[in-house]
């Protein structure tokens, strides 16, 4: 059992940086949000949301470390299971109950940590810019059913990306003046990100029953021979302070290569809504529309979200992720939680699997 929990230990934490097949590090606040986050970014996830939102940031802000940590609903079931039957581990499956093979079958565990470093609001005569570097590591473990035993299919993946961005106000130029003038009176801007990228992947499987003697060394021996690329993401963003609102449209992993793999691009818009209904309460509501020239299925596409800030002592927010409520609260500007849900079937609101996220921050 002690082998077990060093495993898990060591694929939380040991394996350290960023995971995911795309390169997308999303954050406590967005998925708080239920994912509607694009125009509505303004500290250092704009880096990675909508490198748009530089065009209107002025002030310089430094995340010194922002730590997150994530798991699923499974692995608390798994884990309450495990306490209850840390005996049978060691024993012969053929003892085992229908319910009990059931359990492992249908278990899984996942972890998920994340950090970053970013300064962004750099301001200079020609725009402005930002800078970052991101670390986030995914462990996962699945069951499946051979004959007569039950195999743990282990694999940890971790990215390292670090983000250049840059972005400016149109303001400028006559012609886009005139447009933005048809249109409301707003102001246009645009941004681009460029991404390096440093990816580690590790895979095992092992019978549940072997476990005991399995050596976590061999999952970190495996993470050792990193793959590297590199990708862009652009925006535009249209402000129009007459309604408090903002419309984003981003390109995120335009032509974005990780060694020989390329990750899929995503086009989102958003829509964020901020205005001053009530002096002293802030409040934002925000749209997103994903994969907006893509196939995913119509109701998939959509989040929607709200968050309100409570004189800064509590920020309470919520919404729906692909058909799956969402939500997350703020403590002194200090501590997280985010709980939401996510689609694992074709249609929204078919299957869903829940997370649950703590995080961290400290920034200037």
């Amino acid at each position: 059992m002690k082998k077990i929990l060093t495993l898990l230990i060591v694929l939380a934490t040991v394996v350290y940086g960023a995971v995911v097949p795309s390169t997308f590090y999303e954050t406590s606040r967005a998925l708080g949000m239920g994912g509607a986050y694009t125009a509505v970014a303004d500290d250092f996830s704009m880096l990675m949301y909508n490198p748009g939102n530089l065009s209107k940031n002025q002030a310089l802000h430094i995340c010194i470390v922002k730590l997150e940590i994530e798991t699923n609903q499974k692995t608390f079931d798994l884990a309450s299971w495990l306490v209850d039957n840390s005996s049978k581990l060691s024993g012969n499956i053929k003892s085992w109950t229908a319910a009990d093979i059931n359990r492992l079958i249908n278990a899984g565990i996942y972890l998920n940590t994340g950090t970053n470093f970013s300064v962004t609001g750099i301001n200079t005569p020609f725009g402005n810019f930002g800078v970052g570097a991101f670390a986030k590591a995914t462990a996962n473990v699945a069951m499946q059913e051979d004959i007569l035993d039950i195999k743990a299919k282990m694999s940890a993946t971790v990215d390292v990306t670090v983000p250049i961005s840059y972005g400016t106000s149109l303001s400028f130029l006559p012609f886009v003046n005139d447009f933005a003038g048809m249109l409301g009176g707003g102001k246009f801007g645009v941004g681009a990100t460029a991404k390096i990228i440093q990816r580690y992947t590790a895979t095992e499987t092992k019978s549940i029953l072997s476990l005991s003697n399995f050596d976590p060394q061999d999952i970190i021996k495996k993470l050792a021979n990193p793959q590297t690329g590199m990708g862009f993401d652009v925006a535009v963003n249209y402000n129009l302070p007459v309604i408090a609102s903002t419309f984003s449209l981003v390109g995120r992993d335009l032509f974005t290569t990780i060694g020989s793999d390329t990750v899929n691009s995503n086009w989102v818009f958003g829509f964020a809504l901020q205005p001053n209904l009530i002096p002293g309460l802030p409040l934002t509501i925000a749209l997103d529309v994903n994969d907006v020239f893509g196939n995913t299925t119509f109701m998939k596409k959509f989040c929607v979200g709200a968050e309100v800030d409570f004189i800064g002592i509590a920020i309470v927010r919520g919404g729906f992720y692909q058909g799956w409520s969402s939500f997350g609260v703020k403590v002194l500007g200090l501590i997280e939680y985010s709980n939401y849900g996510v689609e694992r079937g074709l249609f929204a609101g078919n299957v869903e699997e829940r997370f649950h996220r703590i995080a961290f921050t400290i920034g200037l």
